[in-house]
């Protein structure tokens, strides 16, 4: 197991919540993430934003090492794969090929994100697999933004798009992703370094888990 992971059971089935913002299923060797927001930073500087290149390569080198440390067989990307199409400049294409063939046979499939919809023919141009706004296996549904109404989700849903972080309240007064749970939903922090959060009151959740000093941390 990677160090500083937490193991949780969910709906009868086992996973582990990953320090690095992610989450992996054992029984289907499925590695989960979200909002992955390939080419931000290249969508910045078009704007005339300093900002390195260098943080989206961190986050692929991120993802490369939970797939050989998980031996994951598939990565499910939960929306927001890509930032923008302004930011899919030549470099960014070339970067993103090389890194998925890389990977090889690794099955990526990608649920698609609101980031993702003008983007979709670079998407479909890569081998990997687009599997709509849902997707779902065994007793789970995998969405982007869940739509549904609190209780009326059909199974139990794996969901992105928030970016929750949570205030830690110590001298740094720092805020830390975190992986929200309620009884019929969970949303995964953003996998990418380079985005913003979404506060989150505890008061609503069921369960908390943040993602500090390289470890999963329970709260509530």
């Amino acid at each position: 197991m990677i160090a500083g992971a937490t193991a949780i059971v969910v709906a009868g089935e086992r996973l582990l919540l990953l320090p690095q913002r992610a989450a992996f299923w054992p029984n289907e060797q499925l590695l989960l993430i979200a909002d992955l927001h390939l080419g931000k930073p290249h969508t910045f500087q078009r704007e005339g934003l300093a900002v390195p290149q260098s943080t989206m390569t961190g986050d692929l080198n991120r993802l490369t090492y939970l797939v050989m440390e998980t031996g994951a067989k598939r990565l499910l990307i939960l929306g927001d794969f890509v930032h923008h199409r302004h930011g899919l400049t030549h470099t960014v294409r070339t970067q993103v090929e090389t890194w998925i063939a890389s990977l090889r046979p690794l099955e990526i499939m990608v649920v698609v994100g609101n980031h993702d919809r003008p983007s979709l023919p670079f998407i479909a141009s890569l081998p990997v697999t687009t599997v709509g706004e849902c997707w779902e296996a065994g007793p789970f549904r995998f969405v982007h933004d869940n739509h549904y109404p609190t209780g009326a989700e059909p199974r139990f849903t794996w969901s992105g798009h928030l970016h929750p972080v949570l205030k830690i309240e110590s001298h740094l007064r720092r805020h830390v992703p975190a992986f929200v749970f309620t009884e019929k939903q969970a949303v995964l922090p953003a996998f990418s370094l380079f985005t913003g959060g979404l506060p989150v009151k505890a008061r609503e959740y069921c369960s908390i888990f943040a993602t500090a000093d390289d470890q999963v941390i329970r709260l509530k």
